[in-house]
């Protein structure tokens, strides 16, 4: 997944008890990424709640090219004449913290391959709804 290498998940035992571990990426987008998509929902599994976060679909603001991994693009929830719509933020490179500051949506981009190599503005994709949005 982009962003997200390296990380790893471990259980351990200690003084007979199961420990959990977590090993987040270095850069700050990454880390981002994999805390809400892994160590987030793992907590909420702990605290007997839904681990999910919601999911919407929606339109991209604009053509995508595609990674040959999946990708989670940071963007922003907008909603233009009642449907929801995708502002993908500034520059997506996993070192680039800003990036992620404003999200409020986790895109889910699927790899590319042979057949399907970008997509066009207008596309739906699905949405991990992560902040608050802009209901205007």
């Amino acid at each position: 997944m982009k962003p997200g290498k390296p990380s790893t998940f471990a259980t351990c035992q200690y003084e007979g008890k199961t420990k959990y571990i977590f090993a987040l990426p270095g850069n700050p987008v990454s880390a981002y990424v994999c805390c809400l998509l892994f160590v987030i929902r793992a907590l909420r599994v702990c605290e007997r709640r839904s681990a999910e976060f919601p999911r919407m679909r929606v339109r991209l603001n604009k053509h995508l090219a595609l990674d040959p991994r999946p990708e989670y693009v940071r963007a922003v929830l907008k909603f233009s004449d009642g449907l929801p719509s995708a502002e993908v933020l500034g520059n997506q490179c996993s070192s680039r913290l800003l990036s992620a500051c404003g999200a409020s949506v986790l895109l889910e981009l699927p790899p590319a391959d042979k057949d399907l190599r970008s997509l066009a503005a207008g596309t739906l994709v699905p949405a991990i709804i992560t902040g608050r949005m802009d209901l205007n």
